[in-house]
């Protein structure tokens, strides 16, 4: 599959991708090789100038001792993504098909935080990731809970570097091939994709 006419994706809607996909692929190297840890990752929302992300990891992964060192960490967020079979484009044979997708790479080093500031970042990431329930659990309702882990927990911001972030979303392609690949996405089926859909409406908009 082909993938070109990628695009970068502008400051506001990073952000708007990092708090809508919060689930994250933090990556660092050194002795030994790369290690992948896979932890939500959330906005410092406090930086208003500078992207910031909160995130955290288990004592016991091996990643924890580079977060500790202080280690470059690339931290991995996938947006909307999804594979569009070439028939799509014009019936079969018009096209081997191709993957649409979002991502965003924060390269940063890991600052470690004390005991408060890590409760903070418990109860910050909980409340993020609650907020999508019509009613969401209370913090206060957890925070006993959360005080018992906080010794197996390894919490860091990770200030941003260097920040990466491209989208292919059909950008190249006519209005009327785009209106059938948004059509697809949006059928009932394995590549049923409505958000990919959403995105890629939004990009021929000019959103």
């Amino acid at each position: 599959m082909l993938v070109q006419d990628r695009q970068r994706l502008e400051g506001a809607r990073v952000r708007e991708l990092i708090r809508a996909h919060p689930w994250a692929m933090l990556v660092s190297h050194g002795e030994g090789g790369a290690i992948a840890s896979h932890m939500p990752a959330i906005l410092d929302d406090d930086e208003d100038d500078r992207l910031v992300l909160l995130t955290h990891t288990a004592r016991a992964d091996p990643q924890r001792a580079r977060l500790e060192r202080g280690a470059e960490l690339l931290v991995v967020f996938q947006g909307e993504n999804g594979f569009l079979p070439g028939a799509w484009q014009g019936g079969d044979g018009a096209s081997v098909g191709t993957w649409n997708f979002e991502a965003v790479h924060v390269h940063g080093k890991p600052e470690v935080l004390e005991r408060d500031a890590s409760l903070d970042l418990l109860r910050r990431t909980f409340e993020h990731l609650e907020a999508r329930r019509a009613r969401p659990t209370p913090w206060s309702a957890v925070a006993d809970i959360a005080d018992r882990l906080l010794g197996g927990t390894c919490c860091v911001r990770v200030p941003a570097g260097r920040v990466e972030a491209k989208a292919k979303l059909g950008q190249g392609e006519s209005g009327e091939v785009r209106g059938r690949l948004i059509a697809g996405l949006q059928r009932p089926g394995p590549y049923r994709q409505p958000g990919l859909a959403d995105a890629m409406r939004t990009a021929s908009d000019g959103g």
